[in-house]
């Protein structure tokens, strides 16, 4: 058997053993199923063990992570950070990520974004996202079937201040209690909110919390159209990470050199230029921080500009980040990895390339050129529809996207699909502007891709 047969053998017989693992073992097998499920490898029932199989382990990690966020509060290891985000991006990708429990549970999720909210703020995205994906587990949890309405509004004398909703309904009451609610509220203490939980009997059920962000620090920029080559120095010692990380990164405008080791990556390093280095933190021989700290001192001797460097590793206490920084690290990544996150932040890391999420499964290449293509080509004809108001021919339109784009390597087309049909429906073409917007910038840079991977 080859590697993916027996990561998917290895998974799928893991299953009843879920409630037994630990944060690293069930790291370790998530990114080989998230790999599995996006080349379809695996047959439809298969498919269904390993996407449930995907869902307890995520949920497993999900509560491993809020215990360990309330020990660090509660011992002081705890610090938020202020990075640039744009906040509509983040909504739309968390209800993304709860979109196949919500379906199991009969639900449908609906984002609302009054205008008015600036497009980048400034705060701590990776805590905002950790509360409103908790609070949406549990309106999936103890919600009945229906509509999850999330809506983010500006305050009309701060537009910083965002409030925000989540409405649902349900017979049984939220438990309070439940960790993922008491860190939701002891988050957004720390963050200057409040949470506060509607369970009036016979009455919609509602989460509601604001958050005072900051301006943006900088001005984001548009991307290049046509992505640049990333050159990539991977420090890694496990072969099973090494091989998950190539697999992530094939298809990409990357050109990747892996180092066994911190003094294989020192050597690398020092020998050509790099625009990026992934930096195990604990290697055999020379581990990543050591290694960090003498690249730093290198390029400060020879006058050079320093690469970004990121941290990775499954440690995630304050007191572990303070060292990766200290030691001249950009930023600290935890494991599992996921590949989605990863291009996320390469694509933060590196600006001057821009990542389109695409995911062609194997012997789809041709297909998948022909598809985005055709796509790039209907933007013009979806704006001329907004214009002219035919929403219900749009809707229909958006709905075979929904159901098309993901099956072809493109989920960014299923998921705008999915909001386009939502926007169409109510008949918004302000909405249906901005989705056609960020669908044609897509297009023209995941067909620039497609181009590139018949040509390899």
């Amino acid at each position: 058997m080859n590697r993916k047969e027996i990561w998917l053998k290895a998974i799928l017989e893991s299953a009843a053993e879920i409630s037994k693992l630990g944060r690293a073992h069930s790291g370790g097998l998530l990114g080989p199923a998230d790999l599995l499920l996006s080349e379809q490898r695996a047959a439809e029932p298969q498919r269904q063990r390993l996407d449930a199989f995907r869902r307890a382990v995520a949920n497993l990690l999900t509560q491993v992570n809020n215990y360990l966020d309330l020990s660090n509060i509660e011992s002081g290891q705890f610090q938020l950070e202020k990075a640039d985000f744009d906040l509509k991006h983040l909504l739309e990708q968390t209800l993304d990520k709860m979109a196949a429990p919500a379906r199991a549970r009969q639900f449908t999720l609906k984002l609302v974004v009054v205008p008015g909210i600036p497009r980048t703020l400034a705060g701590d995205p990776t805590r905002l996202h950790q509360i409103l994906a908790n609070l949406l587990q549990q309106a999936v949890q103890f919600g009945d079937s229906g509509e999850i309405r999330m809506t983010a509004e500006a305050d009309a004398a701060n537009p910083c201040r965002v409030h925000f909703s989540m409405k649902f309904s349900g017979s049984p009451v939220p438990d309070e209690q439940a960790e993922s609610i008491v860190l939701c509220r002891t988050l957004l203490r720390e963050m200057g909110g409040e949470l506060c939980v509607y369970n009036e009997a016979g009455e919609s059920k509602a989460f509601t919390f604001d958050v005072l962000f900051a301006a943006a620090t900088r001005t984001q920029t548009a991307p290049a159209a046509k992505p640049e080559r990333l050159k990539m120095l991977i420090a890694e010692d496990s072969e099973d990470s090494r091989f998950l990380l190539q697999e992530f990164l094939k298809r990409g405008p990357y050109e990747v050199t892996f180092a066994a080791n911190g003094k294989i990556a020192v050597e690398a390093a020092l020998s050509q230029q790099f625009d990026l280095i992934l930096m195990d933190i604990q290697m055999p021989v020379m581990d990543g921080l050591a290694a960090t700290r003498l690249i730093r001192e290198a390029e400060q001797r020879a006058g050079r500009t320093p690469v970004p460097v990121l941290a990775l590793t499954a440690h995630t206490r304050k007191a572990d980040i303070d060292l990766s920084l200290a030691a001249g690290c950009n930023a600290h990544l935890s494991k599992p990895i996921s590949k989605s996150g990863l291009l996320e932040t390469l694509q933060k890391f590196s600006p001057k390339i821009r990542v389109p999420d695409v995911s062609i499964p194997v012997g789809m290449e041709e297909a998948a050129r022909r598809y985005i293509l055709a796509k790039k080509n209907d933007v013009p004809r979806l704006q001329g529809m907004v214009e002219a108001g035919e929403f219900e021919t749009l809707r229909e339109v958006a709905r075979d996207l929904r159901g098309t784009g993901s099956s072809f390597g493109f989920p960014d087309l299923t998921r705008l699909g999915g909001l386009m049909e939502s926007s169409a429906k109510e008949g918004n073409a302000e909405e249906l502007g901005e989705q056609l917007l960020e669908m044609s910038r897509y297009v023209q840079e995941a067909s620039v891709g497609a181009e590139a991977l018949l040509q390899r």
